[in-house]
């Protein structure tokens, strides 16, 4: 019996819902989905290890899988991709990428820290935002034209967080409508809106820091509203940031100069990551977590909060 892959992948991207779009799709009957993210086109291996993941799927049921970090494949792993999956089906989720970075910041300073966020930890959170592989996740325009070169837009279904959270109903009608698939009951479907399955610790991003964020990722909608999606508006775009210069005076200095500092301190992480994502074989990336457990050891001896 010939090994069967994927109909569909969830790609991403991080902090857009997708763990719970995952879910809601793991309750249809016709789909089946691993429980877990497999990462495996990250660090692809033999086929029939990727294809042993689904061999419990049922021959009347889609195959899907997610894993966010897949949207952010250099050309060489998206084209193993279509490989072995030319007619594969894409879901990406895009969120702004102000609100994305800052979320993914604040996610992976408390899952450092093991403990809730608090004030102390505010320079952790503005310097994993300047950090590649924070940035790398809210570029949206480079990932979507590297898959762009591999796959036709029919295969693609691009979703924007906002409007899960707008009207969810209809979100989810659109992605049962993309793969073909029969309406879950109403009542399940009013269920599963009301589940959150992953929020980040709540934490509050200085002005100067949105400025900077906004001023960068400008270009993320212009570029996809240029592509003919309609992107919320709370975005950033050319008003929203004169709007933020006005709050503060002298905002725009205060905000490229802290930006300067942050940038030197994350440049060793740029290194590694660069050198990471040409040479895959070497996985930099266990590298780069164990140095980080140096904070983990910090904090279990630290005292109380009193942020």
């Amino acid at each position: 019996m010939q090994e069967r892959l994927p109909d569909f992948l969830i790609i991403g991207a991080q902090k857009s819902a997708t763990t719970w779009l995952a879910q809601l799709l793991r309750r249809h009957p016709g789909v089946y989905m691993p429980e877990r993210e497999l990462h495996f086109f990250n660090h692809p291996g033999p086929l029939a290890r990727y294809a042993a993941a689904f061999r419990k799927a049922r021959v009347d049921q889609l195959i899907g899988e997610k894993t966010p970090d897949y949207l952010h494949l250099t050309a060489r792993q998206i084209a193993r991709i279509k490989q072995w999956m030319p007619l594969v089906r894409l879901i990406v989720v895009l969120r702004d990428p102000v609100a994305r970075s800052w979320s993914q910041a604040r996610m992976e300073v408390a899952a450092v820290n093991r403990r809730p966020l608090a004030r102390r930890d505010r320079f952790w959170l503005i310097w994993h935002v300047h950090l590649l592989r924070n940035r790398l996740r809210s570029d949206y325009r480079r990932a979507l034209r590297r898959w762009q070169q591999f796959f036709s837009p029919e295969q693609f279904l691009i979703l924007f967080y906002e409007d899960l959270q707008h009207d969810p109903l209809s979100f989810i009608r659109r992605v049962f409508d993309f793969l073909g698939l029969a309406p879950l009951p109403e009542e399940t479907l009013r269920t599963l809106v009301a589940q959150r399955v992953w929020e980040s610790p709540e934490a509050d991003m200085p002005r100067w820091l949105r400025y900077v964020l906004t001023h960068r990722y400008c270009s993320q909608t212009r570029w996809l509203v240029q592509q003919g999606y309609r992107v919320p508006a709370s975005w950033p775009d050319e008003q929203l940031l004169q709007q933020l210069r006005r709050t503060e005076h002298g905002l725009p200095l205060k905000a490229w100069v802290l930006t300067g500092i942050f940038t030197l301190l994350s440049l060793p992480e740029h290194l590694l990551v660069y050198i990471g994502r040409r040479f895959p074989v070497l996985r930099l990336y266990r590298l780069y977590d164990r140095l980080q457990s140096w904070r983990t050891r910090r904090d279990k001896h630290a005292g109380p909060s009193t942020g």
